[in-house]
């Protein structure tokens, strides 16, 4: 059975919203960032700090420059969007599990080093 093209339209922007409105909540977090002078460190990942376990849930949220924002911003838009298209029942779990797997790989097993986001003009 066939969808109808507006029955189709429909699940396209169910699936499109929610991403575009986390895409917004990137930027906010980016636009607050710049506008305090934040420091960005207490948000990012340095392995085997326990006081940096925050940062398995918070350093996918934050971005070194607006450039390295742009440039996340198209596939996390067009993979977020095709994600909750293709699998409208697993994409809950898969975005959690992928999120935090990769944050606990990164305090476990890299270098040790903050693991920001850093702006290309930043010193190592």
């Amino acid at each position: 059975m066939q969808m109808l093209p507006n029955a189709c339209f429909m699940t396209f922007q169910r699936a499109l919203w929610p991403v575009a409105i986390f895409l917004v909540l990137l930027i906010l977090i980016h636009l607050l960032a710049d506008l305090t002078s934040g420091p960005m460190l207490r948000l990012g990942v340095y392995p085997l700090d326990i006081h940096y376990l925050s940062g398995i849930i918070t350093a996918p949220l934050i971005h070194g420059s607006w450039e390295h924002l742009a440039a996340n911003s198209l596939p996390v838009l067009l993979l977020g969007t095709a994600l909750r298209l293709g699998y409208p029942n697993s994409w809950k779990w898969v975005i959690p599990i992928i999120w935090i797997s990769s944050g606990i790989a990164v305090w476990l097993f890299a270098r040790p080093s903050s693991h920001i986001p850093k702006n290309r003009d930043q010193e190592e």
